[in-house]
């Protein structure tokens, strides 16, 4: 079975010579079209100039929630699209294995590519410049891919907020994130809390983010894992509840140390934590984090059960 291109592959400084042919050169070529689309998401706008009719309407199937005024403002992270030749792409594999984005960092930009794409991501003024296969055969993967990143990077770099593999849930206007390495469970737990009527926020991404008030806001992002996009919350929420998940036959947890926390949250912070540049920013505020909400480890068993051992650790 071969990778879906739509698929959230995990991150990884990796070699550009798996998706393309000519690796180490720019690869941008005529716009495919005069389109532009503008997305609003957590008081950022990302504005992509140069769409054709056919990759307008795969963006509107995924997010035309987030669509605003295509009018540009000066904040916008501009990202400038282009067609390659189909020829600048490795076919996908028809074998198993992983789909891991190609991710290098250089001082001013960060380099991505994957299936059917290749990204350049200027650091300031954030922005991009994307080039896709000109056939369009994976143009919604490598956009989503793509928005991914610029999304992680401009919470980080501008908000002070930072990107994670996670399972959020919210009971009214109280968030639990829940998070941990692929196959930790993030998915059966967001069903589970579905089943006895919480709000699923995302079971693949989530972002926290500090608040001027001590709190720390919960906030969900547009993007969907296995629990499917049509589930999926935009609205944010107070964090109640945060715990790193191990399987276990019972539910059940225990403290987790400062140092391990904060181990465990850098390594839940996709495509951040490999850029050598962004050490010190995501450490410095993933250590507020921690300090100011202990974390905790859960097991859980496949029953929803887990929740009393949540209500019972945050007093609810």
């Amino acid at each position: 079975m071969s990778p879906s291109p739509s698929a959230m592959p995990s991150s990884a400084v990796g070699d550009h010579g798996r998706f393309l042919t000519t690796p180490g050169a720019s690869h941008l070529g005529r716009a495919p079209g005069d389109i532009t689309l503008r997305l609003a998401f957590a008081g950022a706008t990302y504005r992509f100039v140069g769409l054709n009719e056919l990759e307008r309407d795969g963006v509107l199937e995924r997010f035309d929630k987030l669509v605003v005024d295509p009018a540009p403002a000066a904040d916008d992270v501009v990202t400038t699209l282009a067609h390659a030749g189909s020829a600048l792409f490795h076919p996908i594999p028809t074998t198993d294995w992983e789909y891991r984005l190609a991710i290098s960092h250089d001082v001013s930009h960060v380099t991505l590519s994957g299936i059917g794409f290749w990204a350049e991501i200027v650091r300031a003024p954030l922005g991009a410049e994307l080039a896709v296969d000109e056939a369009d055969a994976h143009f919604q993967g490598a956009f989503e891919n793509l928005f991914r990143v610029l999304v992680a990077y401009q919470l980080l770099m501008r908000e002070g907020a930072f990107v994670m593999h996670s399972a959020g849930i919210a009971d009214g206007d109280d968030g639990f994130l829940f998070f941990g390495r692929s196959g930790a469970g993030k998915t059966t737990l967001s069903g589970l809390s579905k089943d006895r009527g919480l709000r699923v926020l995302s079971d693949e991404l989530n972002a926290l983010r500090p608040r001027d008030d001590g709190t720390i806001e919960l906030l969900p992002m547009p993007f969907a894992g296995d629990f499917g996009q049509d589930n999926i919350s935009l609205e944010p929420c107070t964090l109640r509840g945060l715990y790193a998940l191990e399987q276990g036959d019972a539910p059940a947890s225990r403290p987790c140390s400062r140092p391990q926390a904060i181990s465990r949250i850098t390594a839940s912070c996709p495509f951040t934590n490999v850029d050598p540049s962004l050490d010190e920013p995501l450490f410095t505020q993933v250590g507020a984090l921690v300090q100011r909400m202990p974390v905790r480890i859960l097991t859980f068993a496949l029953d929803g059960s887990f929740w009393d051992v949540v209500r019972r650790d945050t007093g609810m």
